[in-house]
């Protein structure tokens, strides 16, 4: 756009005046300036003093008779504006020193109606250069804030996405720890009265038997409630009061299993049971589960 705008200016202002080749030459030269605008950003401070110093050869072929100046270039405002949102540090005030001064020069050399107007003068320089260098350092500023911004909130999703994940592990492993303690104490049971059963026949009769299957019924059907439990804390739905996870106050039933099972037990309570949390009120009860030979409860 740039390239168009500045050739259809330039040639425009050309067909009344007899440029000679330096006038061919410089419209070359405007059209490589232009052409150097889409170049990387690491040479926009040479584009810029490029498109500056175009201005000073213009005014000066002006200045000698050679044709009329083109004023206002499109391409010096781009490069001024890539300069200011790409250049930092002692290279950007070099630069933008070059471009003040060679905006004010092309009106010195060219001496016209401004170089006697300071404030006109002046006012130009700001419009030409400081304003368009200003956009640029705006606009990049603002794309890195919000760059940064970005990378903040994606800094944010991938935490938040880390501890689900930290958090499903430790669901996990804590089901998985439920689902031993549990299954395990019933299986050991059934077990347990499942050899009972098999030496009461070979040996003292049928009631002994009959009492011990009645245990393994029991224990298998305690099982399946504590799996079913499992699983709808799994799917996420709530359970009621009848399958709440035991706690202290299961210790007698635990207790008789126990001894129903052929192990000799004691059970001693001192006081009135505190009301603890639920997961502690859990833990304490399965500890007694898997140990129930270790155990105390007082």
């Amino acid at each position: 756009m740039c390239l168009v705008a500045d050739s259809a200016l330039y040639l425009a202002l050309r067909a009344s005046v007899d440029w000679g080749w330096q006038g061919w030459a410089l419209h070359g030269a405007i059209v490589l300036a232009d052409l150097a605008l889409v170049a990387s950003v690491r040479h926009s401070g040479a584009v810029a003093i490029g498109q500056a110093t175009l201005g000073l050869l213009e005014a000066l072929l002006w200045a000698h008779g050679a044709g009329t100046r083109v004023a206002g270039s499109f391409g010096f405002a781009v490069a001024t504006y890539q300069a200011g949102a790409w250049l930092r540090g002692r290279w950007a005030v070099a630069v933008f020193a070059t471009l003040i001064l060679g905006e004010l020069g092309r009106h010195l050399v060219a001496g016209d109606w401004v170089v006697h107007r300071w404030p006109a003068l002046l006012g130009l320089a700001l419009g030409l250069v400081v304003l368009p260098w200003l956009v640029g350092r705006a606009t990049t500023t603002r794309q890195t804030y919000l760059a940064g911004l970005a990378a903040e909130a994606e800094l944010a999703r991938r935490d938040e996405r880390a501890a689900v994940r930290r958090a499903v592990a430790e669901e996990r492993g804590a089901v998985a720890r439920d689902l031993h303690d549990v299954i395990s104490h019933y299986v050991s049971a059934i077990a347990m009265h499942a050899g009972v059963a098999r030496m009461s026949l070979n040996g003292t009769g049928p009631t002994q038997a009959g009492q011990s299957l009645s245990e393994v019924e029991s224990a298998s059907r305690a099982a399946m409630v504590e799996l079913r439990r499992m699983l709808d804390l799994l799917h996420g739905q709530d359970i009621d009061d009848s399958q709440r996870q035991p706690g202290l106050h299961g210790i007698g039933d635990l207790v008789d299993r126990v001894r129903a099972a052929g192990v000799a037990a004691r059970l001693t309570l001192r006081g009135t049971p505190p009301r603890l949390p639920e997961s502690l009120d859990v833990a304490l009860y399965r500890i007694a589960q898997a140990n129930p030979h270790l155990v105390t409860v007082s």
